[in-house]
Protein backbone atom coordinates (compact mmCIF):
# COMPACT_ATOMS: atom_id res chain seq x y z
CA UNK A 1 0.00 0.00 0.00
CA UNK A 2 1.15 3.50 -0.82
CA UNK A 3 1.71 4.60 2.77
CA UNK A 4 4.96 2.67 3.06
CA UNK A 5 6.84 3.50 -0.10
CA UNK A 6 7.93 6.99 0.90
CA UNK A 7 10.24 5.67 3.61
CA UNK A 8 12.47 4.09 0.98
CA UNK A 9 13.06 7.43 -0.70
CA UNK A 10 15.00 8.76 2.28
CA UNK A 11 17.89 6.58 1.23
CA UNK A 12 18.80 9.56 -0.93
CA UNK A 13 19.06 13.21 0.04
CA UNK A 14 15.86 15.07 -0.84
CA UNK A 15 15.80 17.80 -3.45
CA UNK A 16 14.00 21.13 -3.03
CA UNK A 17 10.93 21.61 -5.22
CA UNK A 18 9.58 25.06 -6.01
CA UNK A 19 6.31 24.08 -7.63
CA UNK A 20 4.86 20.87 -6.20
CA UNK A 21 1.66 21.04 -8.22
CA UNK A 22 3.58 20.40 -11.43
CA UNK A 23 4.70 17.02 -10.07
CA UNK A 24 1.29 15.56 -9.29
CA UNK A 25 0.34 14.62 -12.86
CA UNK A 26 2.36 11.57 -13.84
CA UNK A 27 2.47 9.28 -16.89
CA UNK A 28 0.16 6.96 -14.94
CA UNK A 29 -2.32 9.38 -13.38
CA UNK A 30 -4.83 9.15 -16.21
CA UNK A 31 -4.15 5.44 -16.73
CA UNK A 32 -5.10 4.67 -13.13
CA UNK A 33 -8.14 6.94 -13.27
CA UNK A 34 -9.50 5.24 -16.40
CA UNK A 35 -9.14 1.63 -15.22
CA UNK A 36 -12.58 0.22 -14.48
CA UNK A 37 -13.65 -2.40 -11.97
CA UNK A 38 -14.26 -4.84 -14.83
CA UNK A 39 -10.74 -4.31 -16.18
CA UNK A 40 -9.24 -4.80 -12.71
CA UNK A 41 -11.04 -8.13 -12.34
CA UNK A 42 -9.85 -9.15 -15.81
CA UNK A 43 -6.29 -8.33 -14.79
CA UNK A 44 -6.85 -10.40 -11.66
CA UNK A 45 -7.94 -13.42 -13.68
CA UNK A 46 -4.94 -13.04 -15.97
CA UNK A 47 -2.20 -12.44 -13.41
CA UNK A 48 -3.47 -14.17 -10.27
CA UNK A 49 -2.66 -17.76 -11.14
CA UNK A 50 -2.36 -19.28 -7.66
CA UNK A 51 -5.38 -20.93 -6.10
CA UNK A 52 -4.13 -20.71 -2.51
CA UNK A 53 -5.02 -17.03 -2.04
CA UNK A 54 -1.49 -16.10 -0.98
CA UNK A 55 0.06 -12.82 -2.02
CA UNK A 56 1.02 -12.55 -5.68
CA UNK A 57 3.30 -9.92 -7.16
CA UNK A 58 3.78 -8.80 -10.76
CA UNK A 59 6.47 -6.18 -11.28
CA UNK A 60 5.74 -3.61 -13.99
CA UNK A 61 8.49 -1.66 -15.71
CA UNK A 62 8.42 1.59 -17.65
CA UNK A 63 10.61 1.41 -20.76
CA UNK A 64 11.52 5.11 -20.55
CA UNK A 65 12.70 4.85 -16.93
CA UNK A 66 13.96 1.61 -15.41
CA UNK A 67 13.57 2.97 -11.85
CA UNK A 68 9.92 3.91 -12.25
CA UNK A 69 8.48 1.27 -9.92
CA UNK A 70 5.26 -0.50 -10.84
CA UNK A 71 3.58 -3.33 -8.97
CA UNK A 72 0.38 -5.33 -9.35
CA UNK A 73 -0.29 -7.23 -6.12
CA UNK A 74 -3.16 -9.26 -4.77
CA UNK A 75 -4.17 -11.66 -2.03
CA UNK A 76 -7.19 -13.13 -0.27
CA UNK A 77 -8.30 -11.74 3.09
CA UNK A 78 -10.34 -14.15 5.22
CA UNK A 79 -12.59 -11.38 6.49
CA UNK A 80 -15.67 -9.60 5.22
CA UNK A 81 -15.70 -6.41 3.18
CA UNK A 82 -17.04 -4.26 6.01
CA UNK A 83 -14.23 -5.03 8.47
CA UNK A 84 -11.52 -4.81 5.80
CA UNK A 85 -12.79 -1.49 4.44
CA UNK A 86 -13.09 -0.01 7.94
CA UNK A 87 -9.39 -0.65 8.52
CA UNK A 88 -8.44 0.73 5.13
CA UNK A 89 -10.50 3.90 5.61
CA UNK A 90 -9.46 4.58 9.22
CA UNK A 91 -6.40 6.54 8.13
CA UNK A 92 -5.58 8.07 11.49
CA UNK A 93 -5.11 4.61 13.01
CA UNK A 94 -2.61 3.52 10.37
CA UNK A 95 0.34 3.73 12.81
CA UNK A 96 -1.35 0.95 14.79
CA UNK A 97 -1.60 -1.28 11.72
CA UNK A 98 1.46 -0.45 9.61
CA UNK A 99 4.82 -0.45 11.36
CA UNK A 100 6.45 1.98 8.92
CA UNK A 101 4.04 4.82 9.67
CA UNK A 102 4.77 7.23 12.52
CA UNK A 103 1.75 9.47 12.09
CA UNK A 104 -1.22 9.93 9.76
CA UNK A 105 -3.77 12.72 9.78
CA UNK A 106 -6.87 13.36 7.69
CA UNK A 107 -6.50 16.91 6.40
CA UNK A 108 -9.78 16.96 4.52
CA UNK A 109 -12.75 14.61 4.25
CA UNK A 110 -15.84 14.86 2.05
CA UNK A 111 -18.72 12.55 2.95
CA UNK A 112 -17.45 8.97 2.93
CA UNK A 113 -15.69 8.87 -0.42
CA UNK A 114 -12.87 11.45 -0.36
CA UNK A 115 -9.87 11.89 1.94
CA UNK A 116 -6.78 14.06 1.84
CA UNK A 117 -4.31 12.40 4.18
CA UNK A 118 -0.96 13.54 5.50
CA UNK A 119 1.52 10.79 6.37
CA UNK A 120 4.77 10.69 8.26
CA UNK A 121 6.96 7.65 7.66
CA UNK A 122 9.96 6.41 9.58
CA UNK A 123 13.30 7.19 8.07
CA UNK A 124 15.38 4.08 7.29
CA UNK A 125 18.49 6.20 7.85
CA UNK A 126 19.07 7.38 11.42
CA UNK A 127 20.60 10.76 10.51
CA UNK A 128 17.80 11.83 8.16
CA UNK A 129 14.40 13.13 9.30
CA UNK A 130 11.13 11.29 8.82
CA UNK A 131 9.41 11.89 5.51
CA UNK A 132 6.06 13.65 5.19
CA UNK A 133 3.73 13.68 2.21
CA UNK A 134 0.05 13.90 1.29
CA UNK A 135 -2.14 11.51 -0.66
CA UNK A 136 -5.62 12.06 -2.08
CA UNK A 137 -8.01 9.09 -1.91
CA UNK A 138 -11.31 8.66 -3.71
CA UNK A 139 -13.65 5.73 -3.09
CA UNK A 140 -16.34 4.34 -5.37
CA UNK A 141 -18.84 1.73 -4.22
CA UNK A 142 -19.14 -1.20 -6.64
CA UNK A 143 -21.17 -4.39 -6.49
CA UNK A 144 -20.05 -6.34 -3.40
CA UNK A 145 -17.02 -4.14 -3.10
CA UNK A 146 -15.20 -0.84 -2.94
CA UNK A 147 -12.75 0.73 -5.37
CA UNK A 148 -10.16 3.24 -4.13
CA UNK A 149 -7.95 5.40 -6.34
CA UNK A 150 -5.19 7.57 -4.94
CA UNK A 151 -2.58 10.08 -6.09
CA UNK A 152 0.16 12.22 -4.66
CA UNK A 153 -1.65 15.43 -3.76
CA UNK A 154 1.02 17.71 -2.41
CA UNK A 155 4.80 17.62 -2.06
CA UNK A 156 6.55 19.08 0.91
CA UNK A 157 9.48 21.30 -0.07
CA UNK A 158 12.06 18.65 0.85
CA UNK A 159 10.21 15.60 -0.38
CA UNK A 160 12.01 13.37 -2.86
CA UNK A 161 8.87 11.68 -4.23
CA UNK A 162 7.94 12.89 -7.70
CA UNK A 163 5.01 10.69 -8.73
CA UNK A 164 2.68 8.33 -6.94
CA UNK A 165 -0.54 6.80 -8.31
CA UNK A 166 -2.49 3.67 -7.49
CA UNK A 167 -5.70 1.84 -6.78
CA UNK A 168 -7.15 -0.80 -4.49
CA UNK A 169 -10.19 -2.97 -5.21
CA UNK A 170 -11.88 -4.90 -2.40
CA UNK A 171 -14.36 -7.50 -3.61
CA UNK A 172 -16.31 -9.74 -1.24
CA UNK A 173 -17.20 -13.30 -2.17
CA UNK A 174 -19.02 -15.45 0.41
CA UNK A 175 -17.59 -13.54 3.36
CA UNK A 176 -14.04 -13.48 1.99
CA UNK A 177 -12.45 -10.34 0.55
CA UNK A 178 -10.38 -10.39 -2.61
CA UNK A 179 -7.74 -7.66 -2.49
CA UNK A 180 -6.23 -6.18 -5.66
CA UNK A 181 -3.75 -3.31 -5.73
CA UNK A 182 -1.88 -1.46 -8.46
CA UNK A 183 0.90 1.04 -7.76
CA UNK A 184 3.22 3.23 -9.81
CA UNK A 185 5.74 5.61 -8.25
CA UNK A 186 8.98 7.41 -8.93
CA UNK A 187 11.42 9.61 -7.05
CA UNK A 188 14.52 11.72 -7.39
CA UNK A 189 16.75 8.71 -6.85
CA UNK A 190 19.96 10.67 -7.35
CA UNK A 191 23.20 8.77 -6.97
CA UNK A 192 21.32 5.87 -5.36
CA UNK A 193 19.72 5.17 -8.72
CA UNK A 194 23.12 4.45 -10.27
CA UNK A 195 24.52 2.54 -7.33
CA UNK A 196 21.57 0.54 -6.08
CA UNK A 197 18.97 0.16 -8.82
CA UNK A 198 18.23 -3.49 -8.00
CA UNK A 199 17.93 -2.70 -4.30
CA UNK A 200 15.47 0.11 -5.00
CA UNK A 201 13.19 -2.34 -6.78
CA UNK A 202 13.61 -5.02 -4.12
CA UNK A 203 13.08 -2.69 -1.15
CA UNK A 204 10.09 -1.01 -2.78
CA UNK A 205 8.10 -4.12 -3.61
CA UNK A 206 9.03 -5.73 -0.31
CA UNK A 207 7.57 -2.80 1.65
CA UNK A 208 4.40 -2.83 -0.43
CA UNK A 209 3.99 -6.57 0.11
CA UNK A 210 4.55 -6.22 3.85
CA UNK A 211 1.83 -3.59 4.12
CA UNK A 212 -0.59 -5.87 2.22
CA UNK A 213 0.05 -8.69 4.66
CA UNK A 214 -0.26 -6.33 7.64
CA UNK A 215 -3.72 -5.35 6.40
CA UNK A 216 -4.62 -9.03 5.96
CA UNK A 217 -3.36 -9.93 9.44
CA UNK A 218 -5.29 -7.08 11.05
CA UNK A 219 -8.55 -7.79 9.18
CA UNK A 220 -8.42 -11.48 10.00
CA UNK A 221 -7.48 -10.94 13.64
CA UNK A 222 -9.04 -7.71 14.91
CA UNK A 223 -7.81 -8.29 18.50
CA UNK A 224 -4.38 -9.59 17.60
CA UNK A 225 -1.60 -8.73 20.06
CA UNK A 226 1.60 -7.06 18.91
CA UNK A 227 3.60 -10.23 19.64
CA UNK A 228 1.21 -12.35 17.59
CA UNK A 229 1.37 -9.88 14.72
CA UNK A 230 5.17 -9.90 14.84
CA UNK A 231 5.17 -13.69 14.70
CA UNK A 232 2.87 -13.74 11.67
CA UNK A 233 4.93 -11.14 9.83
CA UNK A 234 8.16 -13.00 10.52
CA UNK A 235 6.52 -16.16 9.16
CA UNK A 236 5.50 -14.33 5.98
CA UNK A 237 8.98 -12.90 5.39
CA UNK A 238 10.60 -16.26 6.05
CA UNK A 239 8.34 -17.89 3.45
CA UNK A 240 8.92 -15.02 1.00
CA UNK A 241 12.67 -15.50 1.26
CA UNK A 242 12.31 -19.26 0.81
CA UNK A 243 10.18 -18.82 -2.30
CA UNK A 244 12.32 -15.92 -3.62
CA UNK A 245 9.11 -13.93 -3.96
CA UNK A 246 10.71 -10.54 -4.54
CA UNK A 247 13.59 -11.77 -6.70
CA UNK A 248 11.24 -13.62 -9.06
CA UNK A 249 8.99 -10.56 -9.38
CA UNK A 250 11.91 -8.41 -10.45
CA UNK A 251 13.40 -11.04 -12.75
CA UNK A 252 10.07 -11.60 -14.51
CA UNK A 253 8.85 -8.00 -14.64
CA UNK A 254 6.83 -7.03 -17.68
CA UNK A 255 6.35 -3.77 -19.53
CA UNK A 256 3.42 -1.77 -18.21
CA UNK A 257 2.02 -1.31 -21.73
CA UNK A 258 1.90 -5.07 -22.17
CA UNK A 259 0.19 -5.34 -18.79
CA UNK A 260 -2.59 -3.08 -20.00
CA UNK A 261 -2.51 -4.60 -23.50
CA UNK A 262 -1.55 -1.25 -25.03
Amino acid sequence: MKKFIAAIFLLILPTLRANAKDLVQSPYTDVVEKVSEKEILELGRKYNTKADGKIQLTCLETSENNLYIGLWHSLTINSNLKDTALILEDFEKYPEVFDGIVNSKVIKKSDSNFWLVEFENKSPVFFLPNIRYQMEYKMQTVQNGKLYKYHLSNLYSQNSITYSDGLILLKEEKGITKFYELDFFNANWGIAGNLAGANIWSDSIKELAISDVELKVKAENLKLSSDEKKEKMESFLKEAVKEQLFEKCIKDKINSKKFFNK
